[in-house]
């Protein structure tokens, strides 16, 4: 058994606390050809308040070994608070600058992680086939407990204020915000005239970004000094915005689109009356205006998926070879990463992986702004040890 508390401090990128000067050498050219340089105030206003984020977390755990060590289990449950949040902060542009840097939010992680390692085959001769599967468990809940900016409920931090990652009280961190259908009192899809859905462009929360757990499975099959491993990933729900799926399926160039397209079809919904909606349109009018490039919520989908994530295989050559020698082991291993993933919600044909970002480095999750696809990725290990 085991309890844990610890505190940790992160700290923004340099100069946050500064006005910046950009500088343009060759501003613009003259008519008598001299070259005029200029200096100019950045952007960003510098923030002479700005501290470090502090992260505590408290941690009770339980490890066991059964059955003569073939059976081990670790279980940890957590509580993490995240507090003062380095964030960039919009500001009006009347200040004269864009954005500063600022402590804003409190950000609370409540989860549960569970190992599990069996000796599935365990020979009592050196050398003999033995068979060890590790797995895990992961599910993780965040909320943002507090913003801190007064009457402001909600702080767009990555991707785009009308389309992008939010930090809202209450609501998990990242939700995903933009354009919906409209809807009436009751819920239903509000159509129409023309049969297509209608927009509600005020600002609604159409998805979530964070898996609802994630889980991997690792096997590792020895026999004499060949060992052969393959790790398998899985992630339940998360959602993620893409263009790509959007684009393809639009223009219709996946085969998901093979169908005949002389044919008609109703939206299921509502008409501005009230009334169920009958009007018909084309199918090709359908795949263009419903796939998410008029409304961000047609452009969602659940990111649930199994990848193969690792496959190696490695050689050790016998300690008996080596007794002469310096080296203590000597292996070669051939790895494959990536090879192969089905996400489940997506077009069969799409052949989409949800582990694209388009957003880079930082908190910004669940986009794809045609993004270049994942890879396949094979390479080889050689190692000597003395």
């Amino acid at each position: 058994m085991r309890v844990g508390y610890g505190s940790s401090a992160g700290f923004p990128d340099v100069y946050k606390t500064k006005i910046g000067l950009t500088t343009d050498t060759r501003s613009f050219i003259q008519n008598d050809g001299t070259v005029i340089s200029t200096l100019s105030p950045g952007n960003e206003l510098g923030n002479l308040k700005l501290k470090p984020e502090l992260v505590k977390e408290l941690e009770f755990g339980f490890e066991g070994k059964f059955f003569s060590n073939r059976v081990g289990i670790d279980l940890s449950i957590y509580n993490k608070i995240s507090t003062d949040l380095i964030v960039e902060r919009d500001l009006d542009p009347s200040t004269g600058y864009d954005f500063t840097t600022d402590n804003v939010a409190q950000v609370s992680n409540k989860g549960v992680e569970i190992g599990l390692n069996v000796a599935l085959l365990q020979s009592k001769k050196e050398g003999g086939l033995s068979w060890d599967l590790t797995t895990n468990f992961t599910k993780n809940r965040n909320i943002v407990d507090e913003l801190g900016l007064g009457s402001v409920k909600q702080l767009a931090f990555a991707g785009f204020t009308n389309l992008g990652n939010f930090a809202i009280e209450g609501r998990p961190f990242g939700v995903i915000m933009g354009s919906s259908i409209a809807r009436d009192v009751n819920g239903n899809y509000i159509v129409g005239g023309d049969g297509n859905y209608l927009v509600n462009n005020e600002l609604t929360e159409i998805g979530d970004p964070n898996a609802d757990w994630r889980s991997t499975v690792i096997n590792e099959i020895s026999f004499r000094n060949i060992t052969f491993g393959f790790q398998f990933e899985y992630q339940k729900g998360g959602d993620i915005y893409s263009t790509t799926a959007a684009a393809l399926l639009s223009r219709g160039l996946t085969e998901d689109t093979n169908f005949d397209r002389s044919g008609t079809f109703v939206l299921p919904g509502v008409n501005q009356n009230g009334n169920i909606n009958t009007t018909q349109i084309g199918l090709t009018q359908y795949g263009f205006n419903n796939s998410g490039f008029f409304i961000n919520e047609q452009a969602i989908y659940d990111a649930t998926n199994l990848r193969l994530r690792e496959v190696s295989l490695s050689y050790s050559i016998p300690k008996k070879y080596l007794e002469r020698t310096p080296f203590g082991k000597i292996s070669i291993s051939f790895v494959g990463q990536n090879l192969w993933f089905k996400a489940f919600n997506f077009p069969k044909y799409l052949n989409f992986d949800p582990e694209v970002l388009s957003l880079g480095v930082g908190n910004g999750q669940g986009f794809d702004y045609l993004t270049g696809p994942t890879a396949k990725r094979y390479g080889f290990n050689f190692n000597l040890t003395f």
